[in-house]
């Protein structure tokens, strides 16, 4: 859509519209002049420059003509700013009989708005009553020094007497003096409305310059006001009555300066023709110059050609050099990636031949290290050796092996606190006891147990070893041998009547395997000695032909084991096996102490547990395994517990004659308890 010719005299619509479209997008802000003009008009205008409107009824694009402010059936007016305003009336003028209509920006608290009506003032001297007043309107952003010089004229002050003015917002408010003049009344009264009426009273001062005229009720100030008095408002155009005088003065400027201009025409001229001639000649001048130039420089590019073909040359051969690099580079990152790989492997070869000399190294260090401690025993025995008669018997032994129960009555004789009474000839300590079962109370203290076949199985013999056990206070082997006697089979006379039946004495034997079965199976933390004695009875049970029934069913043999650890693991690797080295049972002699691992006799399918036992705040993480793959996992922590924790996992695998299972570590375990860390097992 093109753009309307703009009138003669006129600036362009492209340029009015550059201009306008700024100024229509202005915001009001305090002090600022705003013009009312009829909201038709400037759609008109908008039009007919090419903004967008908000009207739809205008068919054609016409000049809007002067400006309207006014208008009988106009119902809505606009406003717009000061500076456009003026941009307006100097492109389009203003209609005659029309007058502008100048409005002031004031800043209310909900924000700046154009003041649409302004306030009625009651305007009085400060001596009269206060029902003697006079109605004027003033504007809230007028001038206090205005406000005071139309009172004054209104009540004819002379222009040699001093005067100031005292205000109060509304009647129950008090009196306020305004002293400075060029201050806005309504930012001094705090003004937010265009209903509030306040009331202002001029003060008039005495011949001898004292304040003594103050309103009613309002408190003597001796100060006069500062700053000029205002003649005119705020809205009078002191510029309207110099602008004619202004062109006046333009037009007579420019009658003068075109006189002046034919005067010195002729000079100019001649100086002109001068000049020519002077840049005629530098011109030829350079044009030599130029010319000497170029043949320097055509002479300069046909030598920088020669230099080109000999650097291209030379370019040439340093890329076929390069090309001969990149291919001996990468050859080489070949053979250095082989040798590279190589290397590893050998690394990886030599690290795992160094795991296993550490491990062996590690194994023969705590070989050596529990011979050594059995070696410093052995010493410390013999440097304490003691002998003992015994009922008629002799026995020689070591005031360490004595002291091994600190609760019996063997170590309260030999702790130094009783003085003890030796025999002359053999130097030995008497003690009236019967000396035939004394050699076993002697290897329990020793071993801290029993081991399997050093007692006969004579319930007989028990029972007098418990009467010696419980004179020599030794509660480990009482307890043991009352366990024994407890779960001794009842004896049945009758034996198998019938083939093909089982005989009572069987039926008693098969519960006391299936107790056995359970104890083995069950963790019963601080009793391991009773569980592996009821698993060895089972064990010789089945083997004893109390279990063959009439139908003569043959001897089967048993396989089944039991370990403990016997000191405490601390900060054992991670991958490192966990060696049970206390053999509890061991029948089928399948599981090794000194590996800990166990390999099956016979095939079949076979039934492990293991017991971990850690202290409060520590962890201890395992896993069962069958030639080296996992089939288990047992994590036991004690976190924020105050005592300690068990942890049991039981696992049922079938194997094969020869395969081998163990138990190993998952991660690095801070500390398991001896003696209740557990490893035992079963064929079915």
């Amino acid at each position: 859509m093109e753009l309307a010719a703009a009138p003669p005299g006129i600036t362009d619509l492209l340029t009015q519209r550059t201009i306008l479209e700024h100024l229509f997008l202005k915001r009001p802000t305090e002090g600022e002049f705003w013009y009312v003009i009829v909201a038709e008009w400037i759609e008109q205008l908008k039009r007919y420059i090419g903004l967008p409107t908000t009207r739809k009824f205008y068919h054609q694009r016409t000049n809007p003509g002067p400006i309207i402010t006014r208008r009988d059936y106009a119902h809505t007016v606009d406003v717009v700013h000061e500076d456009a305003w003026r941009m307006m009336i100097q492109w389009y003028g203003l209609t005659d009989g029309h007058k502008p209509i100048k409005l002031v920006v004031y800043n209310y608290r909900r924000g700046p708005e154009i003041e649409h009506n302004q306030n009625s003032f009651k305007v009085m001297l400060s001596v009269s009553s206060l029902e003697d007043f006079h109605h004027v309107k003033f504007s809230k952003m007028e001038k206090v020094g205005h406000i005071e010089y139309k009172i004054r004229q209104l009540y004819c002050i002379p222009k040699d007497q001093q005067s100031r003015i005292w205000v109060k917002t509304d009647t129950d408010s008090e009196w306020r003096l305004l002293l400075n003049r060029d201050k806005t009344i309504g930012k001094c009264l705090d003004i937010d409305s265009d209903f509030v009426r306040p009331t202002v009273a001029l003060e008039i001062c005495v011949e001898d310059e004292k304040w003594v005229n103050a309103p009613q009720d309002a408190t003597e100030i001796q100060e006069s006001p500062t700053g000029p008095l205002y003649e005119h408002n705020i809205f009078t155009d002191l510029t309207s009555s110099w602008e004619v005088d202004i062109h006046e003065q333009i037009d007579h400027i420019g009658k003068s300066l075109v006189d002046n201009l034919h005067v010195n025409f002729s000079a100019f001229v001649q100086k002109a023709r001068e000049f020519v001639d002077e840049r005629d000649y530098h011109l030829r001048q350079r044009e030599r110059d130029i010319y000497l130039r170029e043949t320097f420089i055509d002479d300069l590019t046909e030598k920088l050609e020669d230099k080109e073909k000999v650097l291209d040359a030379q370019l040439e051969s340093c890329e076929r050099q390069l090309n001969e690099c990149d291919r001996r580079k990468k050859e080489i990152e070949v053979e250095c990636k082989k040798q590279r790989e190589e290397l590893d492997r050998l690394e990886e070869r030599r690290r795992t031949e160094f795991k296993t000399l550490k491990e062996n190294f590690e194994m023969e260090r705590d070989k050596f290290h529990s011979e050594l401690q059995r070696m410093s025993e052995m010493y410390k025995i013999q440097d304490n050796r003691i002998k003992l008669d015994i009922g008629g018997q002799l026995f020689t032994t070591s005031l360490t092996t004595l002291n091994r129960d600190p609760e019996s009555m063997l170590a309260a004789m030999f702790s130094g606190r009783h003085e003890l009474k030796k025999e002359d000839s053999s130097g030995s300590y008497f003690i009236d006891r019967d000396g035939t079962h004394f050699r076993y109370i002697l290897n329990f203290l020793r071993d801290g147990e029993i081991k399997d076949g050093t007692i006969p199985e004579n319930p007989n013999l028990w029972r007098e070893l418990l009467t010696e056990a419980e004179y020599y206070q030794i509660q480990g082997l009482v307890g043991y041998l009352q366990s024994l006697l407890h779960n001794l089979p009842q004896r049945v006379e009758s034996p198998v009547s019938e083939p093909g039946k089982i005989a009572p004495r069987m039926k008693s034997a098969g519960l006391v395997f299936v107790l056995s079965i359970v104890m083995c199976l069950t963790d019963l933390a601080h009793s391991e000695d009773w569980s592996h004695f009821y698993l060895r009875a089972a064990c010789k049970l089945m083997e004893s032909r109390d279990f063959k029934t009439g139908n003569s069913i043959g001897k089967e043999k048993v396989i089944a084991f039991q370990a403990r650890v016997s000191s405490r693991l601390r900060n054992v690797p991670k991958g490192r096996t966990v060696r049970f080295d206390t053999v509890l049972l061991n029948e089928g002699n399948g599981y090794s102490g000194r590996t800990g691992q166990f390999t099956a006799p016979t095939k079949g399918v076979y039934v492990f547990d293991w017991t971990i036992t850690v202290d409060n705040g520590d962890t201890f993480f395992t896993e069962i395994v069958k030639n080296g793959s996992a089939f288990g996992y047992n994590h036991c922590a004690a976190k924020r517990q105050s005592y300690e924790r068990n942890c049991s996992t039981t696992s049922r695998i079938r194997l094969k004659r020869g395969d081998k299972v163990w138990v190993r570590t998952t991660s690095q375990g801070t500390d398991a308890h001896p003696t209740w860390t557990t490893f035992g097992g079963h064929k079915l």
